[in-house]
């Protein structure tokens, strides 16, 4: 039941989503890197898990580049991993990744045309992760997340007390998002129009 609730939300969000202009994306990313930039748990962070972008979702450059002396890091397929439905780690990349522009050289296209960390690039295990910036199709003021239906993140999450941030476009943010029994709630919720902060 719950999976028929969520697989109908996340067609009409995505619907939504993709009604954005190219320009009302470019504004909108802007505005949630701001926000982003000025929290205090990214300013106290060490080490930031973060994503690489598909074309529907939030694009973080401009917040990576800003804030290029912190260590980041981005999901990374598993070596060896032919199941359906991929296990990911998290890898990280030299710090001069973003600052020198050096993209290309550190990442490549995943099992989904997802850019992620290349071979060889070192993975780290959760409980050393500061601060997670996690995209959704669709978030609630209670923290609730919806994802793509694959759980990766919830697997890559169930394990670490790290703060979750989850990143969307206002429009994303609903009433309320069904909640199953392995699904990780955020912390705090990024939009265009500002920071919601979880209630616990």
């Amino acid at each position: 039941m719950i999976e028929s609730e969520k697989n109908i939300l996340r067609g009409n969000l995505k619907k939504l989503r993709n009604s954005l202009s190219e320009h009302e994306r470019d504004i909108a990313n802007l505005a949630i890197c701001k926000h982003i930039s000025q929290l205090q748990e990214i300013m106290r962070a060490k080490i930031i898990a973060a994503y690489m972008p598909m074309k529907d979702e939030i694009d973080l450059v401009n917040f990576f580049a800003k804030f290029a002396e912190k260590q980041f890091c981005f999901p990374r397929c598993k070596a060896g991993n032919i199941k359906n439905t991929p296990d990911y780690e998290m890898a990280m990349t030299p710090r001069s990744t973003f600052r020198d522009n050096q993209i290309s050289d550190y990442f490549t296209a995943g099992k989904f045309g997802i850019f992620e960390p290349v071979k060889g690039s070192p993975d780290i295990s959760g409980d050393k992760i500061d601060v997670w910036l996690i995209p959704g199709v669709g978030f609630d003021s209670a923290g609730n997340r919806l994802g793509r239906g694959g759980g990766f993140y919830d697997r890559l999450l169930e394990k670490t007390s790290s703060i979750k941030i989850g990143v969307g476009y206002d429009m994303q943010l609903v009433a309320d998002i069904p909640n199953g029994q392995h699904d990780q709630r955020m912390d705090i919720i990024i939009t265009q129009k500002g920071v919601i902060r979880v209630e616990k």
